[in-house]
């Protein structure tokens, strides 16, 4: 198993082969992401990773992630378990401002963090990200009102109060 690191230096990525990392994220690390974006808990989240020198100044990140996390149902407050499934791809690039080989555009292009490779922190983004936004119990009710149903006011009612 594989530990990922925080960051990478690119110049530490060999020229053709590049860098792998497989294994799965640490239980601290794991509490942080759920404590991040409010889930109520991360189970696991697996990584199979390259990264590897594509051009000057500019280094890939590709691989597949897989994670379980737990939120709470929009409707119900309930839990709802989540797997999440994909690839990912990134493109770090050290020269962002000044580099005419790669279209820094691209919403698959990020700059390096003090000349360094975020790639834990790419993780957790596409988890983030991945993350459903409305997540729903099954079955769960179109509406869930909270606390004691408050009938609105007839407005003729209070007519009919005054004139008593």
């Amino acid at each position: 198993m594989t530990i990922l690191p925080d960051t990478i230096d690119p110049q530490t990525v060999p020229h053709g082969r590049g860098l792998t990392f497989k294994g799965d994220m640490d239980k601290q690390t794991c509490a942080h992401v759920a404590e991040r974006f409010s889930f109520i808990e991360v189970r696991s989240v697996a990584f199979d990773l390259s990264v590897k020198h594509i051009s000057k100044d500019c280094w890939q990140l590709k691989g597949a992630i897989s994670s379980t996390i737990k939120q709470s149902c929009v409707v119900t407050g309930e839990p709802v378990q989540q797997v999440i499934k994909g690839d990912i791809y990134e493109r770090f690039v050290s020269n962002f401002q000044e580099n005419d080989e790669i279209d820094v555009q691209d919403s698959s292009v990020e700059p390096m963090e003090n000349g360094l490779i975020p790639i834990k922190e790419a993780v957790i983004q596409f988890i983030g990200v991945e993350a459903d936004p409305y997540p729903r119990k099954e079955n769960a009710p179109d509406t869930h009102e909270f606390g004691p149903k408050i009938e609105p006011e007839n407005p003729f009612s209070k007519l009919r109060q005054l004139k008593k």
